[in-house]
């Protein structure tokens, strides 16, 4: 092959981990990969089960060929991707080695797709597995091209890792955002905040505490978290700093009250300050953090609680409202007396309730109630 163009590998290349976490970057991996070996076509794509269209990143890609291999060819079966789908990871291959000439030539799938689209020969290698799935990627040549070399097959291999590797990084960072999307379900409030309180990340719940132009803390211009209240930001910074310590695994979590200085006595926090720390055996390590865990003090509202603890928990109303009223105070008969119902009645609704939420008293019934903003039931 023709020595390759350095600027067109280096661009690849950036692609290929550009596409590690913006996906939209695949198109223009392909494109330098078919530009890279003076290809006809190229692809990266996965094969297994319910494919579709968004399953392969492609050059010049025909709505009418890619219709046809999803709805024809993934469903009666092909040569190539049983023969690809056992290949190692990291092999690279020739798809006419790999089934055999003959038999690939004289096939439909060589015929009506691969021969029309100009695919008369190609490098390629399977890259992932994950369950019945595998991803690999494929560069081809035209009837009137050269065929591949074992001198493109080597410079292809050299590509190979970086695709390997981006992939590796595509699923850490989707782990990542799907964690980070699992924080924002829950229903207490989370920062991350190095030594010096500057704020690194926040789930929903804490951003919304953050933006209470009442509230205890306070997301200041720079970046920066505060506590509205004169003097407690000094003591957050205290507790931060102590879990940002090297030896931060050793240190118990730090807790305070954070109180707001517009509404004295109204929405104040329970902090708790926990090291998250940086790994001492990489070679570059991080920056050490600690996480803020954050809730509103006092009695929860009972303000739509029957209706959520009805959803919930399947409650019948008078059920339901026989446990709201546990939970604003009210004993067992006082609860009876509200609703209009008898004491014994009252009673055989609580042991229908303590069976439905697994509950057996009603301190635990009440507990559970509290915190009924973290079961998410379908309706």
């Amino acid at each position: 092959m023709p020595k390759p163009d350095v600027d067109v590998l280096s661009e690849t290349i950036g692609l290929i981990y550009a596409a590690a976490h913006r996906p939209d970057a695949w198109a223009g991996v392909v494109e330098g990969v078919r530009d890279l070996f003076g290809g006809s076509k190229a692809c990266i794509s996965r094969l297994g089960p319910a494919l579709g269209p968004q399953d392969s990143v492609s050059t010049a890609s025909d709505p009418r060929f890619t219709r046809m291999i999803v709805e024809e060819f993934c469903a009666e079966g092909e040569p190539l991707s049983p023969a690809v789908s056992i290949m190692p990871i990291g092999v690279v291959y020739h798809d006419h080695a790999l089934v055999g000439r003959e038999r690939l030539r004289s096939s439909r799938f060589w015929n009506e797709w691969m021969a029309p689209q100009d695919m008369y020969g190609g490098l390629g290698c399977r890259l992932a597995v994950s369950g019945p799935s595998s991803w690999f990627v494929d560069v081809q040549r035209g009837r009137r091209q050269q065929s591949f070399s074992n001198e493109d097959a080597a410079m292809f291999a050299r590509l190979v890792p970086h695709f390997v590797q981006s992939l590796a990084l595509s699923r850490r960072y989707r782990e990542a955002q799907a964690s980070l999307a699992a924080l924002d379900r829950v229903p207490f409030g989370v920062v991350l905040v190095d030594a010096r309180l500057r704020i690194v990340s926040e789930n929903a719940a804490a951003r919304a505490l953050l933006d209470r132009r009442d509230g205890a803390l306070a997301r200041r211009a720079s970046g920066h978290l505060g506590v509205t209240r004169t003097g407690e930001t000094e003591s957050l910074r205290r507790l931060v700093a102590r879990a940002c310590q090297t030896d931060a695994t050793e240190i118990a979590a730090g807790r305070m009250i954070a109180g707001s200085a517009l509404s004295p006595g109204r929405g104040d926090l329970a902090l708790s300050v926990a090291p998250l720390g940086a790994d001492p055996d990489e070679w570059l390590p991080g920056e050490p953090l600690a996480v803020i865990s954050m809730c509103e003090t006092g009695p929860r509202p009972v303000a739509g609680l029957a209706e959520e603890a009805r959803r919930a928990f399947r409650l019948s109303p008078k059920e339901a409202a026989v446990a709201v009223g546990l939970v604003s105070g009210l004993t067992l008969r006082e609860a009876a007396e509200r609703e209009g119902i008898a004491f014994s009645t009252a009673r055989s609704y609580l042991e229908t309730i303590f069976a439905k939420t697994g509950t057996r008293r009603q301190s635990q019934l009440v507990g559970l109630l509290e915190r009924i903003d973290t079961i998410r039931l379908p309706d």
